[in-house]
């Protein structure tokens, strides 16, 4: 209801805070929901990939952060080598070519299930990079050009809103997507307390911590110290 009564003022306001025609421009709008499902899928894949390093793989908060750096570094440099190329290259090849790339990455994430280990994360973790990194640079660039002079500026927020929009969305989303599975797949064993039930079931980190305080067969008939059900 908010978004419906801020957008109507927009439309009637002769300086709108968000000129909506802006989005009229098909390049714009396009560069635009490119920024925000990239960014909902690489905090949403974040959330879940920190979860299984650290809850399934059993790696400390360092060793997982270690796994992530060649994706991110990718990243960074995907960004930095697609700028000569689309300049050659029409953004409408770079940009779904960057998209593939990254979805690449995802795909091995659910091919390799449970049995992935920390190479192969590392692996589709730079995959993942490389795409968005290249998507979202030459998408950047478009939503400005996209823009008249005068509208630059407005144009830049609107991306910089998609952003912070997609990443609050990539966490909530995927992550209560990710917790919905887990409550429905997860196996108790008997002999829970009514505490440690409600916490093992609720999330995959409440099932570690309760599965640390019990003893080596009953912890390990439903899922193993790491939290992987067995």
């Amino acid at each position: 209801m908010a978004g419906l009564l801020f957008t109507r003022r927009q439309r009637r306001l002769r300086a709108p805070m968000l000129d909506l025609a802006l989005f009229r421009r098909g390049s714009f709008s396009g560069a635009v929901a490119v920024n925000f499902l990239s960014v909902v899928a690489l905090v949403g894949g974040l959330f879940f990939v920190s979860q299984y390093l650290q809850l399934v793989l059993g790696l400390e908060p360092l060793a997982a952060g270690l796994v992530l750096v060649p994706g991110l570094l990718a990243m960074i440099l995907a960004g930095l080598i697609v700028v000569p190329i689309a300049k050659r290259i029409r953004p409408s090849i770079v940009v779904p070519f960057g998209l593939v790339v990254s979805a690449a990455g995802y795909a091995a994430f659910a091919v390799g299930g449970a049995g992935f280990g920390a190479a192969g994360v590392a692996v589709a973790f730079v995959a993942l990079g490389i795409g968005i990194g290249a998507a979202e640079t030459v998408s950047n660039e478009l939503i400005v050009a996209s823009a008249p002079p005068e509208k630059m500026g407005a144009a830049s927020a609107v991306g910089e809103t998609a952003y912070e929009l997609g990443a609050v969305l990539g966490t909530t989303v995927l992550g209560s997507i990710l917790t919905s599975a887990y409550r429905s797949a997860v196996v108790l064993p008997d002999g829970l307390g009514a505490a440690q039930r409600a916490a093992a079931g609720e999330t995959l980190g409440g099932a570690v911590a309760v599965a640390a305080e019990l003893p080596g067969e009953p912890a390990g008939c439903c899922w193993n110290l790491r939290g992987r059900p067995s």
